[in-house]
């Protein structure tokens, strides 16, 4: 970065190029503002992500003006989802979504943030600094693409940088309290011809054992995105991910995938974190960042960008004023609009760590497939109306 940018004062420095990152940054430019946006890895890059973008995720990139990207990701409709324990499946509808791989994703609302007018810098790690001026907030950013440290001054900074939130690490106070129990998180791409017995272009697929659950989703040109979240003891004595994950295939008694053992693995810090402030002065945390639980539902990404539109929405009306009560603002408004989701996610994981209890939720469902569409209904949809996202994707 030349030396005039590190001399100005951004409208905005936002961290993490991942939905909740990209998205913030496009509706920023979009008012406007300048706005620099910072990712430490290098693009185009992978992400662990079961791909799954419910209504309101799809609904969200409409608000935002980029109805079309989906389209142009190639990404698959489902809505459909066969459940697999303790040796019973049972297939129920659900409602109707799309899935895409993060890469592809991701990769594409960068460069429509990019088309305007955001400033990319990929491969640089950023540091928010702990001393807040009244005027604006520093962030040192180095990293392979930034060998000489610099500092950028902004007006807002807005951290989006995922599970552990790394561009905070000088603010104790704003760092996450993880479950001791917390799950981690494995993903992976596949070819869809590799898989043996699973068939995610009938139906997503979710296969729940006692160390985990694992899920396998069809996304675009023929790509399969495994997503999985295991129990850290299980990780631990497993052989890599692939024998771990073949593990929880068996004590769902599913026949094994050998396309696991070839597959390139992604993991992740553990997963269900929270956060008790997700805002500072002239500081803001969206996404992943702002706190996170399991993603059994395909949560994740709905709350990413919902959190992008009222970040936005935020600081576009403050014009270039941060005010004080600007921080309580966006506390209040996070914990009533995603928290709130984040709950009912919450109990959902709390039922699949019970054997019991998922036993006999999947009997129930095998006689009463209304109350499996319903509760993912409450989860996923915007309004009581299911809507077809698909006419335009191939089946």
């Amino acid at each position: 970065m030349s030396e005039g940018h590190a001399a100005e004062i951004w409208d905005a420095v936002v961290i993490g190029a991942g939905l909740a990152g990209a998205a913030t940054s496009y509706q920023l430019a979009r008012w406007g503002k300048r706005v620099l946006l910072v990712e430490a890895k290098e693009f185009p890059r992978g992400k662990v992500c079961g791909g799954c973008l419910n209504e309101r995720a799809i609904d969200a990139f409409r608000q935002i003006g980029l109805g079309d990207l989906l389209e142009s990701a190639g990404a698959r409709p489902y809505d459909q989802m066969r459940l697999h324990a303790h040796g019973r499946s049972v297939q129920l509808p659900i409602p109707a979504g799309l899935a895409a791989t993060r890469e592809t994703v991701d990769q594409l609302l960068v460069e429509r943030a990019v088309g305007a007018g955001v400033t990319f810098q990929h491969g640089v790690r950023a540091r928010v600094a702990a001393a807040a001026q009244d005027d604006y907030r520093e962030v040192r950013l180095g990293g392979p693409r930034a060998e000489n440290p610099e500092t950028v001054r902004a007006r807002v900074v807005i951290a989006c940088d995922g599970l552990g939130r790394p561009s905070l690490a000088e603010l104790p106070g704003l760092m996450p309290a993880v479950s001791s129990n917390s799950r981690l998180g494995l993903g992976a791409i596949v070819p869809a011809g590799s898989l043996k017995s699973l068939d995610p272009a009938a139906a997503l697929q979710m296969v729940v054992g006692r160390s985990g659950y694992v899920g396998f989703s069809l996304c675009e040109a023929g790509r399969v995105s495994i997503a999985a979240a295991v129990d850290r003891g299980a990780i631990a004595t497993g052989n890599g991910p692939a024998d771990t994950l073949r593990a929880v295939l068996r004590e769902a008694r599913v026949a094994d995938e050998p396309a696991l053992e070839e597959a390139a693995w992604r993991g992740t810090k553990p997963l269900s974190q929270r956060v008790g402030r997700v805002a500072d002065h002239r500081l803001l945390l969206v996404g992943d960042a702002a706190g996170y639980v399991e993603p059994f539902t395909g949560e994740g990404m709905a709350a990413a960008l919902e959190g992008s539109v009222l970040a936005a929405d935020l600081l576009a009306q403050s014009g270039n004023d941060w005010r004080p009560r600007m921080a309580e603002s966006w506390q209040t408004t996070y914990t009533a609009s995603v928290r709130t989701r984040q709950r009912a996610c919450s109990r959902l994981a709390w039922l699949l760590r019970r054997p019991r209890m998922t036993h006999l939720t999947l009997r129930l469902l095998e006689y009463w497939p209304a109350l499996g569409a319903h509760t993912a209904k409450r989860i996923s949809s915007t309004s009581s109306h299911r809507k077809d996202y698909a006419a335009w994707a191939p089946r």
